[in-house]
């Protein structure tokens, strides 16, 4: 199994002890929040619907991948969780360039989110590539 550094090893973890699934978790608690300092108006809620969305795709998917079985079928759904968080990074660059948003505390929190999420963008390369080595040495099962 791929370890929560993204290195093999034998020991099996749950997803939730994966430090990417973690990130990505704190990423979806912050846009709860940005969310819900939006002001209420239809750009809002169809921003908001699709940033809580794609943010809970990412933590989903990891979770799906973790438990996947074969190295190939991780890898897939890992390639799925980074394009979703590419997809959150998107709405949060939206979110910073709506004049309409620009209240202070909206800003701030979109950047921090920002910072996280492009964290978790990196850690799930890193761990894709993990997965891609693996697969060169054993196409199929996961230890």
């Amino acid at each position: 199994m791929v370890d929560q550094v993204g290195s093999i090893s034998n020991k099996v973890i749950d997803y939730k002890d994966l430090k990417v699934w973690q990130k990505a978790i704190e990423v979806v608690c912050d846009i709860t929040k940005l969310v819900n300092l939006l002001p209420s108006c239809p750009a809002s809620e169809i921003i908001g619907k699709q940033m809580l969305g794609s943010s809970t795709s990412v933590c989903a998917n990891i979770a799906e991948g973790q438990s996947s079985g074969t190295s190939r079928e991780y890898n897939r759904i890992l390639r799925i969780a980074y394009r979703e968080a590419k997809e959150t990074d998107n709405w949060l660059q939206v979110i910073m360039r709506i004049r309409q948003f620009s209240e202070p505390a909206i800003v701030a929190l979109a950047k921090e989110i920002e910072v996280k999420n492009i964290e978790v963008v990196k850690m799930l390369s890193g761990l894709r590539r993990t997965i891609e080595g693996y697969m060169h040495i054993r196409d199929e099962e996961l230890p």
